[in-house]
């Protein structure tokens, strides 16, 4: 009464902020449900105050804090948590590459962006992996953990579609009817090609009921649809790679004979680097409505905008990484110092001295320059460590649905993996709830095989 007497409407959250607290500590696994169904409809504090002081996705990312300090509140009191999960090599290659995230923090060009994108990091994994690990020890819960997500995206699909339609789906149009959920259409692309192989899972993971069944699949034909309209060239290629893959592995291909051949590829296709190089320079396609040609201006390095600045952003990042090859220049720093790395001859009509227009756009190339060379390889042997964990679980397991949901949820991540060469989504809970999230479920399934043959194995 106070409050609105005052016109201080914000007081009425606090009976909302008490029963998330009191879910927080007694329910945890249903907080995480209203975390995930609330995270593609999140907003960034920007686009409700212009220039704030800090900047977070609300309501999810106080959300997440809350969950992650129950989670060390929990360690601290209880002095227990799942011995498998803390010393699993997923988790040890997540402490190395965190700890170096941390001395990088120390030796940052500017300690407080570094600092709070370690924290940021930190609060993902702590809620989406260490406790995701104990959420899906119920393997019911995993079919929830994707749909919740992909009711709340449906939403923002809708609202995206709405936006788009009066100009008719236009390309033009196409990078700013998902605001103010997603920032751009790569954004909104990475989240989409994340989820789509995952829906599979939800599918062979519900009851066995035609409605139910049938909800999921128009969500999933929702998907799709959103994905051709977002005109995000690098989730169409990631798309199209993991169902590539996908074909291998069912015509029973060894990776080994795969590897061959692309190795040999290599061989023979390294002499004529600069025919090739020639060839894309030559290269006059442009983003554009028209699908095959939109798809075919991924090559243009000359006239393509989107890719000219890619490629600025990225020479920046190497020169960056070369003036300090070890530490970086600090951890969530690039998008604040690339600008005196541009040369004249690399700008182009989209380039920026100001922190405004993303950032190094390459999970890769942003860590070389951020944390240093043992950043980056801190980081690609988690991605590596965990495509062969993975892979062992479903070459070993003899549960069919085990093995499907593994494979489906290692092609959604394999997607990011690519989508990583040319963007950097990993500080947006959008995109870290599904990274994060399918890695703890094929940890889960690791330790769960390892359990059941440690059993079956006569002492």
């Amino acid at each position: 009464m106070v409050g609105i007497l005052n016109e201080s409407y914000l007081v009425t959250l606090i009976p909302f902020g008490l029963a998330l607290c009191f879910l927080a500590f007694l329910a945890l696994d249903k907080l995480l449900i209203i975390i995930l169904f609330c995270t593609p409809l999140s907003i960034e504090l920007s686009e409700l105050i212009p220039n704030p002081p800090f900047n977070m996705s609300l309501p999810t990312e106080p959300f997440i804090f809350l969950s992650m300090c129950v989670f060390f509140l929990k360690l601290l009191s209880e002095r227990k948590f799942d011995k498998e999960v803390l010393k699993h090599p997923v988790s040890i290659c997540i402490y190395i590459y965190l700890g170096w995230l941390f001395f990088s923090c120390l030796l940052s060009e500017m300690p407080i962006v570094s600092f709070k994108y370690l924290l940021t990091r930190i609060w993902f994994i702590a809620c989406f992996y260490f406790i995701v690990t104990q959420f899906v020890r119920n393997e019911d819960n995993i079919a929830k953990y994707i749909l919740a997500y992909a009711l709340g995206f449906s939403i923002v699909i809708i609202y995206t579609l709405l936006n788009h339609a009066p100009s008719y789906f236009s390309h033009d149009t196409s990078y700013r009817v998902m605001q103010p959920f997603f920032r751009d259409h790569t954004s909104y692309g990475a989240a989409l090609a994340l989820l789509i192989p995952a829906m599979i899972v939800a599918i062979k993971r519900t009851r066995n009921d035609f409605s139910v069944k049938f909800f999921i699949f128009l969500i999933l034909g929702l998907l799709c649809i959103a994905l051709l309209f977002s005109y995000t060239r690098a989730a169409w290629l990631g798309i199209l790679a993991v169902f590539a893959l996908w074909v291998v592995l069912k015509l029973r291909i060894k990776i080994k004979n795969i590897i061959i051949v692309c190795c040999c590829a290599v061989l023979l296709i390294a002499p004529f680097y600069n025919d090739i190089i020639y060839k894309m320079s030559k290269n006059t396609e442009v983003s554009s409505t028209n699908f095959l040609s939109h798809l075919k201006s991924a090559s243009n390095i000359t006239k393509d905008d989107s890719n000219t600045e890619r490629i600025n952003r990225w020479k920046c990042a190497l020169r960056m990484f070369q003036k300090r090859p070890i530490t970086g220049y600090g951890p969530g720093t690039y998008m604040f110092l690339y600008a005196p790395f541009q040369h004249s001859e690399d700008r182009t009509k989209i380039s920026t001295n100001a922190a405004d227009l993303g950032n190094a756009h390459s999970e890769y190339l942003g860590l070389l320059a951020d944390a240093g060379l043992p950043g980056a390889l801190s980081f690609i042997a988690l991605l590596i460590t965990v495509l062969v964990v993975g892979f062992n679980v479903y070459n070993k397991t003899k549960n069919d649905l085990t093995r499907n949901t593994v494979l489906f949820l290692l092609l959604g991540l394999i997607t990011y993996y690519l989508h990583g060469f040319l963007n950097d989504f990993l500080d947006m809970d959008k995109i870290a709830s599904l990274f994060w999230g399918f890695i703890a479920i094929i940890v889960m399934f690791d330790i769960k095989e390892k359990t059941s043959l440690n059993n079956e194995t006569p002492n």
